[in-house]
Parts: structure tokens; C-alpha cells; sequence
């Protein structure tokens, strides 16, 4: 969805018609504070301080919403988008949101 705070623009092609645009949350699923806010967000994931390999050693942790996507898509990739929308686990406001969409990604929920 973008990393440059609540009141940037969108960013394309996150807000691009069909695209999966996906926040991030830390551990205690606030919203990251640097993540863009806007209509086009569909989901939230783990974002802040999130473990991941590294080209010059072998990891380290990073923040953004970069990093939250990979575990969107992946549950895209196993179960499908209606799937996880009714799974969701609403964050803010009721119902879809310009924070959070849908909400934070409960793919253990979807699997059971």
C-alpha cells in the first residue's frame, strides 16, 4: 500500500483497479505508522520488524508494508480471495476501512 504515511497520495500500482493493496500491523496489529491510507487497501499482515534474509548476512529485520505482502499473497495463493475476506479479523473501523481493508489476514482460521 505505500510507506509514506497517512495522508500520502495513493500509489500505484497498489491502488491500480484489480491490484491486492495490503497494510502492515506490528505484533500488537497497530497499524504501521508510516503506511499509506486510502480506499484501495484490501488487507493487513505483518509488517514491523519482520525477519528476513538479507544479501549481506544471513538476515535481518525490516518494516514496511514490502514486507506484509508476502504473507498476503501467499494466502491469496492457498485458499483465494473471498476465502480470506471472510476470515479477515476486523481492525478499526467496521467492515472495510481506508486503514486496514478488510482486516488483518487469518489464514489458520481458513485452514481449520
Amino acid at each position: 500500500a505505500g510507506n509514506s504515511g497517512p495522508d500520502a497520495p495513493p500509489v500505484y500500482p497498489a491502488a491500480q483497479q484489480g491490484v491486492t493493496a495490503v497494510t502492515a500491523v506490528d505484533a500488537a496489529l497497530r497499524l504501521y505508522d508510516q503506511a499509506n491510507h486510502g480506499d484501495y487497501i484490501e488487507f493487513a499482515a505483518p509488517g514491523v520488524d519482520v525477519w528476513a534474509a538479507d544479501a549481506q548476512e544471513a538476515g535481518q529485520y525490516h518494516t514496511g508494508t514490502s514486507f506484509a505482502a508476502p504473507f498476503v499473497a501467499a494466502a491469496l495463493a492457498l485458499v483465494g480471495r473471498d476465502k480470506l475476506i471472510q476470515s479477515a479479523i476486523d481492525l478499526g473501523a467496521t467492515g472495510k476501512d481506508s486503514e486496514f481493508g478488510y482486516g488483518l489476514v487469518a489464514l489458520p482460521q481458513v485452514c481449520d
